[in-house]
């Protein structure tokens, strides 16, 4: 490993807009056998605060999340605030492989029966469209009906301490929500979940462990755990598949995306 394979990585408000990012650079040390520099570029300065009503920076989330993740010998991260390259990333080689963002938890949590992370767009500040949460009118509907099977429905907004989104997403039973907020998170936490989207392609993509459904009848007249068994099958596949794909050595300098600005 006698040479660094450098990423550039623009990251937003967002988790997914970093996870992606972070959890590659993890798995491309394994991937690339070669030492990895992550650099990611923040839009705002280190401290910002993206309302009024916000007491977390992204920046601290991503701290305390980076501390959740599996670490690797040969990692580098270096951080650039108020930065916004024309560029969405360099060397992010894979970005339509969904195998490419998927990493693994530090440690084993442990799991509580009944518990469900639960998220939707009701309280962000602008509605993201239907395209990402075709079940905007539908969501109290669905946590009844799961409450009134005995579930422990904990949810999640933008406004919730990410020391209690991290709790909740690494020990629940399974999640479900829109494609949105903290559906990414669960690239690396492995526990099942159930994702409302219309951009069914793309979604698969950024969280290929999801069960993933466009209308609100298939949550509202199908039984929760169909979905969550699909979505477990799912996971096995790809705890295979990633491994897989991992123990193939590539030589980065001969992909044709090789230091290009995308």
């Amino acid at each position: 490993m006698d040479q660094w394979f450098n990423i550039e990585f623009r990251a937003n408000e967002g988790y997914g807009d970093f996870i992606t990012g972070l959890c590659y650079a993890h798995a491309s040390v394994i991937k690339y056998q070669q030492p990895v520099h992550l650099t990611l570029h923040w839009p705002n300065p280190k401290d910002f605060l993206f309302s009024d009503i916000d007491t977390e920076s992204i920046f601290y989330r991503y701290e305390y999340i980076l501390n959740y993740l599996k670490p690797v010998n040969g990692l580098s991260i270096s951080h650039k605030f108020s930065s916004i390259p024309k560029y969405r990333f360099i060397n992010e080689l894979e970005e339509n492989n969904h195998l490419h963002g998927l990493w693994y938890l530090k440690d084993e949590p442990n799991v509580q029966p009944g518990l469900v992370a639960f998220w939707s767009s009701k309280h962000n500040l602008n509605f993201p469209g239907i395209h990402k949460d075709p079940l905007y009118q539908h969501w109290d509907e669905v946590v009844k009906n799961l409450k009134a099977e005995g579930y422990n429905v904990v949810e999640l907004t933008y406004r919730t301490p990410i020391e209690t989104v991290m709790k909740v997403i690494t020990t629940c039973e399974f999640g479900i929500g829109y494609e949105g907020m903290v559906h990414q998170l669960f690239k690396f936490t492995w526990r099942p979940l159930v994702v409302a989207a219309k951009r069914l392609q793309l979604t698969k993509l950024l969280v290929p462990q999801a069960k993933l459904i466009s209308e609100p009848s298939e949550l509202l007249h199908t039984h929760i755990q169909e979905h969550v068994l699909h979505s477990k099958r799912n996971i096995k596949n790809l705890l295979k598949s990633h491994s897989k794909w991992l123990s193939i050595y590539e030589d980065p300098k001969m992909h044709p995306l090789y230091n290009k600005e995308i």
